[in-house]
């Protein structure tokens, strides 16, 4: 695959969408999942991995804020043990 066709495509997902991101590499870069890299060979080489590890923590950080605002009466390790049930991979898959 080369990196004009996968820029083709994701014009067309925009125009599908109705709506035009700002910047088309981050959003390649979302959509990039770590085993279609190799197939762009040299043009690109970013995963959303790192995405995922940024989204990951802004979950974790809503999660505990929300927490803390409205459980007053929980301390740390309370706090701590819920943020990690609702934050884990299982709860956030459902």
């Amino acid at each position: 695959m080369d990196f004009d066709f996968l820029r083709k495509r994701v014009e067309s997902f925009q125009k599908d969408l109705g709506f035009e991101f700002e910047n088309t590499n981050l959003l390649i870069t979302a959509l990039s999942h770590p085993s279609g890299i190799r197939f762009l060979e040299r043009h690109y080489n970013e995963s959303n991995q790192r995405l995922e590890f940024l989204g990951d923590a802004v979950v974790g950080l809503v999660i505990a804020e929300f927490f803390y605002n409205y459980s007053s009466d929980w301390d740390e390790g309370t706090l701590t043990t819920r943020r990690s049930l609702v934050i884990n991979g299982n709860a956030l898959s459902r």
